[in-house]
């Protein structure tokens, strides 16, 4: 009974030891997107457009709103 004690004691510990490096997760939540184009006050033409930055490190994906101008308190467009 004792060495079954000992030995989930011990793989509790080896578990949660193991577990700080899955769990470990930058925060780049103060990190800013610098946007490539279209550029501030750009004049577009066509009915398609490629917004393209520059990438943050260890980030996982993005996310782009659009919204119309002078939005506030006007709805979100585009989430």
């Amino acid at each position: 009974m004792i060495k079954k004690r000992t030995f989930l004691a011990m793989a509790l510990l080896v578990g949660l030891a193991s577990c700080d490096d899955i769990l470990v997760v930058p925060d780049i939540s103060e990190q800013s997107v610098i946007i490539l184009a279209p550029m501030d006050g750009s004049a577009l033409t066509a009915n398609s457009v490629n917004f393209n930055w520059e990438t943050v490190d260890e980030a996982t994906g993005y996310r782009i709103q659009i919204a119309s101008p002078n939005f506030p308190p006007l709805p979100l467009v585009f989430d």
